[in-house]
């Protein structure tokens, strides 16, 4: 097996614990430390999920190893938190609800000229809406003529 993805989590919107959680059920993935703005809350998800702390984003950014940044921050800091990671060189998987768009045309251009990934995650894939557009969507393929 392949060395795993080190991977920091930027904690602070609802869903850090199912999001920490899902982590730990990827064989290929390591979970270095997280950090987040309630320190108490971040130092509780750490011990739940036995990880480091990071005091803030920037010291997490700083860790060499660190592969992929997932962030999951409060909504109005996302967009802020994305950019940084991208600036700093690392790959960044944002978990929705997304900033708006016009701050998702400026991660994009910052991730294409610093060389890095940004990912943009759909967490609610399971979720009945998106399930009933899938099927609409595989019916409509089932429809096409042979």
């Amino acid at each position: 097996m392949a060395e795993p993805v080190e991977i920091g989590v930027v904690v602070g919107g609802a869903g850090a614990e199912a999001l920490l959680a899902a982590l730990g059920q990827v064989r290929e993935a390591r979970l270095i430390g997280i950090c987040g703005p309630t320190e108490q809350a971040v130092r509780t998800l750490a011990a739940e999920h036995k990880t480091e702390v990071f005091p803030s984003l920037k010291k997490l950014l700083e860790v060499e190893a660190l592969d992929l940044a997932i962030v999951a921050s409060r909504r109005e800091r996302r967009g802020t938190d994305a950019l940084a990671a991208v600036k700093a060189g690392k790959p960044v998987w944002l978990v929705p609800p997304l900033p708006p768009e016009i701050e998702l045309g400026r991660l994009a251009a910052a991730a294409e000229g610093a060389g890095v990934r940004l990912g943009l995650g759909l967490t609610a894939r399971h979720h009945p809406a998106a399930r009933a557009l899938r099927k609409a969507i595989v019916g409509l393929r089932d429809l096409e003529p042979q």
